[in-house]
């Protein structure tokens, strides 16, 4: 017989997975499908420095701002993130900053008025409601975080989000511990997909990783889109379907202006081999898309 506790977790999960998810329709209008379907996983892959964590930031801006305020078109989506900090890349500060420019510049198109820098903070104080960040410094502390936040999301049903940074984060430390063998680590690797995997499926999430380029790419002839990825094993490989390449460019001439300089590209793998590469650069509103 459950306990009432068990009774409790059970329902929670039955109104989470039967409770209507708030629309991810255009959190990027560039890089995604007018509609995202919800237990998606993209993956974004590239070398240090390349813009990954940035581009992280910009999708979490995305989600957590307002769709409006004060009748000023703000163009966010209003739902609940959770980000899992791997890395330790993650910068409230940057994020604040981020959120606080963007509003900014949607409310200067109302006429200005005297509690405006009040109005900035009290957005942001609610962007930052809907995000949960959580820190990990092994593989077992997040594979357990992984299993503990069936509890957060079976009660807050507007999470629709899970960003993790990065996936690849332990790969290094394990190996150095005694988790040099293939069969280990695909072991490992299956245990965090797993979990992942019922987190999808029962929350009806979205989840987006950034991976770091540990070694030098590879291609399979089944499915190129897929290259450099034989580390992570083939359980990761199926549970991601989607996959964004990210890279810097490097600039022709000599001397170039700073925007120039600090110019970076995603290409978006698709079906059939299909691709799409866009250009952006790192603002103060986060990541800018060039035409």
């Amino acid at each position: 017989m459950a306990t009432p506790k068990a009774k409790s977790e059970t329902g929670a999960q039955l109104l989470a997975r039967l409770h209507c998810k708030p629309s991810l329709v255009c959190l990027e209008r560039v890089l995604l499908p007018a509609v995202t379907s919800q237990k998606s996983v993209f993956e974004l892959r590239g070398e240090e420095g390349v813009g990954k964590t940035q581009l992280l930031l910009h999708l979490v801006a995305n989600a957590i701002l307002p769709k409006s305020s004060h009748g000023v078109d703000i163009a966010g989506l209003c739902v609940g993130v959770v980000y899992i900090d791997l890395d330790y890349h993650f910068s409230m500060i940057r994020l604040t900053s981020i959120l606080e420019t963007r509003i900014q510049t949607a409310l200067s198109a109302r006429d200005s008025s005297q509690d405006a820098s009040q109005s900035v903070e009290d957005i942001v104080k609610q962007c930052l409601s809907r995000l949960y960040v959580v820190r990990c410094s092994s593989s077992s502390q997040f594979l357990i975080t992984l299993h503990s936040l069936e509890t957060l999301l079976g009660n807050n049903p507007d999470i629709c989000l899970l960003m993790i940074d990065s996936i690849s984060a332990f790969y290094w430390v394990d190996r150095s511990t005694g988790g040099s063998s293939t069969q280990g680590r695909t072991n490992s690797n299956k245990l965090m997909v797993d979990a992942l995997r019922k987190l999808l499926v029962t929350y009806n999430l979205v989840v987006f990783c950034a991976k770091a380029e540990l070694f030098e790419q590879r291609t399979y002839t089944d499915n190129p889109s897929a290259s450099g990825y034989d580390f992570m094993g083939h359980h990761w490989q199926r549970l991601v379907t989607h996959r964004w390449t990210l890279g810097k460019i490097r600039p022709i001439k000599e001397h170039v202006s700073v925007v120039q300089r600090n110019c970076y590209s995603v290409t978006v793998h698709s079906g059939n081999d299909a691709q799409k590469t866009r250009s952006f650069v790192i603002t103060d509103e986060g990541v800018e898309f060039r035409k």
